[in-house]
């Protein structure tokens, strides 16, 4: 058995064997480390010589290169000026040869015009010549010639004064007399021009009998008759009488009696236009052209009910009581008495 002493001693051996081993590989590795250190430190300055070596051969090569294509560059700017020196030189000896040709040939141009200018002078000297020449043999004769023209206008115009003188004596006779004093225009008769009668076709209910006639006899705008004392002095009764008529029954005016209607006129027969309600008592006139058609329950695709024809619009429906019967419902003693009692008894028994 082994005692405990010689198991530390043991167990110490072996300690210090494997720290020497340790120191030892630790040694070794150290060693190792360091040639390697020191392979890469040459290694590392082998590289960089080289590197540096190399940058500078191909730094020189480049700027070689660049020296060399810098020196191609200027020989190729100076052959491009040569060329362009060439041919600003060659362009301005042409417009140089231009500029002589011109020169010489506006000098032919300007010799051959004198020789026209001159040539067309002698040409007019000539015919000068020639005229006068000719004018002086033809100057007796021509002044012959004019006497003989103005002798004929001196006759042609004597004898249209006679003539006119004598044609004056005609009209001045009591026939003709007016014509004389009359200017040269185209006498016409004084007539009226020619009543217009419209192409326009108009329907069977114009015009609408609360419109005529077209204006109310004179003195309707004055309104209806108010009491006698109401008037101002330029009373009028006659006047008065007519406003009451029409106010009763604007069919009975006075007017209305002249304008009889186409038909038959019977008095038992209803008036032929009954009026026609309409909210402004005023004339439907038609409107742009168009025809008038009889408005009857959708008369959308059917032909028109009315078919126009020309006719003469009349100017009022035949009244019921004509204002001549009025006025024959009146004794004719009264004439004699007062104009205005016997209207006035007209204007009443028309209101009845």
């Amino acid at each position: 058995m082994v005692s405990a002493e010689d198991r530390r001693l043991q167990l110490k051996r072996q300690d210090e064997l494997k720290e020497r081993e340790r120191l030892s590989s630790l040694g070794e590795t150290t060693e190792s480390a360091r040639i390697d250190l020191e392979r890469t430190r040459t290694n590392d300055v082998r590289y960089l010589e080289e590197r540096n070596l190399t940058q500078a051969e191909s730094k020189e090569a480049f700027e070689r290169e660049y020296r060399q294509a810098e020196r191609e560059r200027d020989r190729e700017r100076e052959r491009r000026e040569e060329r362009w020196r060439e041919k600003e030189f060659r362009k301005e000896e042409r417009r140089r040869d231009r500029e002589q040709k011109a020169k010489e040939a506006g000098s032919r141009r300007e010799e051959r015009r004198r020789d026209k200018e001159e040539r067309r002078k002698e040409k007019e000297d000539r015919r000068e010549r020639e005229r006068y020449l000719m004018d002086m043999e033809e100057r007796p004769k021509d002044r012959e010639l004019k006497r003989q023209d103005r002798e004929r206008e001196r006759e042609r115009q004597e004898r249209e004064r006679r003539d006119n003188q004598k044609r004056m004596m005609m009209l001045q006779t009591h026939a003709f007399y007016p014509m004389s004093m009359m200017g040269p225009s185209t006498p016409m008769p004084l007539s009226r021009a020619a009543p217009f009668v419209s192409p326009q076709a108009y329907p069977d209910s114009y015009p609408p009998i609360h419109s005529l006639p077209y204006y109310p006899p004179y003195g309707y705008h004055q309104g209806p008759s108010p009491p006698a004392a109401a008037y101002h002095p330029p009373y009028d009764p006659r006047q008065a009488s007519i406003n009451q008529a029409w106010q009763t029954n604007p069919v009975d005016s006075p007017l209305s009696a002249q304008y009889p209607t186409p038909g038959p006129s019977s008095a038992s027969l209803p008036p032929t236009n009954p009026p026609t309600p309409h909210a402004s008592h005023r004339p439907q006139y038609p409107h742009s052209g168009a025809q008038y058609s009889t408005p009857g329950p959708s008369s959308a695709g059917l032909p028109p009910t009315h078919v126009p024809t020309t006719q003469y619009p009349y100017r009022g429906a035949q009244p019921s009581t004509p204002f001549s019967r009025l006025l024959a419902a009146v004794p004719p003693t009264d004439i004699s008495s007062s104009t205005s009692s016997w209207i006035n008894s007209a204007a009443e028994a028309g209101a009845t």
